[in-house]
């Protein structure tokens, strides 16, 4: 478990409101939220690499830099509690399901809107082949459309469709988390739309950092900017980050060092040839 201790000066509480800076910029419209790269590094991670010391470095590096996202903000009973407590694994299933919208994102404008029978039959053959490789083309018609049937979608149902309601159910996951703390009605954990102090603007109120995570790692496509989640390109790195659709490394050094990786294999592909045509040479 995370724990996250309120501040205390002159020997009293200070009633702080957690992810006050980036909270607000939420709203601001500000493109690749550093926030959102950082809940990102524990994505790369598998569940049996929870106890490693290198997913606990992350972890805490990543928890004092956000502080709590699941808890209620401003943070109700701030002042009275003693410390905020929050599950590593809701932080690490937070992580895996941003980056899965990232995905999501990035493949859906490339999604079949087209939802006809022939088009859904075609597509179910296609995945019946893809889980019988070698032994699809001895089945006989019959057995290739018992086989497919299971994967045939509704009808009318496209896989833009099927690509959009997954997108919904994360993203619903992530903005209606469930609030379990004493004395705190559900209803004040879940986002609204409120008036401000004087009743003229219209504003929303987001309660928990992970709703405001969730705000930011879609301002970008509300914006058209099209920034997308995805991992660095380079084969040893590990890094998944917000990138631009032209982007395919984490950073220049990445960049770099597959340049240094791709001249090199050139350079060696280069010398294989030139060593087998002194040889047929010679021979």
């Amino acid at each position: 478990m995370l724990r996250f201790f309120p501040k205390r000066g002159r020997g009293a509480v200070l009633r702080r409101e957690w992810f006050t800076h980036w909270f607000r910029q939420s709203l601001t419209g500000k493109a690749a939220p550093q926030p959102v790269n950082l809940l990102l590094r524990l994505a790369t991670y598998r569940r049996y690499e929870w106890a490693s010391e290198s997913f606990q470095a992350v972890l805490r590096s990543v928890a004092q830099d956000l502080g709590p996202l699941f808890s209620l903000l401003p943070g109700h009973r701030a002042a009275e509690a003693v410390f905020l407590e929050e599950s590593v694994e809701a932080w690490w299933k937070a992580a895996q399901s941003v980056q899965e919208m990232g995905r999501m994102l990035e493949r859906l404008p490339q999604l079949s809107r087209d939802g006809s029978k022939t088009a859904r039959k075609r597509r179910a053959l296609q995945a019946g082949e893809a889980m019988y490789p070698g032994e699809w083309d001895s089945l006989t018609a019959e057995q290739q459309r018992q086989f497919s049937e299971a994967y045939k979608a509704s009808p009318g149902i496209s896989p833009r469709h099927q690509g959009e309601e997954y997108l919904s159910g994360l993203i619903d996951h992530l903005w209606f988390p469930p609030v379990e703390l004493p004395g705190v009605p559900v209803r004040l954990g879940l986002p609204h739309l409120r008036l401000d102090e004087e009743m003229t603007t219209l504003q929303i109120n987001v309660p928990t950092g992970m709703q405001a995570l969730l705000v930011m790692a879609l301002q970008d496509q509300r914006l058209g900017r099209s920034l997308l989640i995805r991992e660095c390109a380079r084969p040893t790195c590990q890094v998944v980050a917000y990138m631009s659709p032209k982007q395919r490394y984490c950073s220049d050094r990445c960049r770099n060092a597959a340049g240094v990786q791709r001249h090199a294999e050139k350079a060696k592909q280069q010398a294989a040839a030139a060593a087998s045509k002194r040889r047929r040479n010679t021979a």
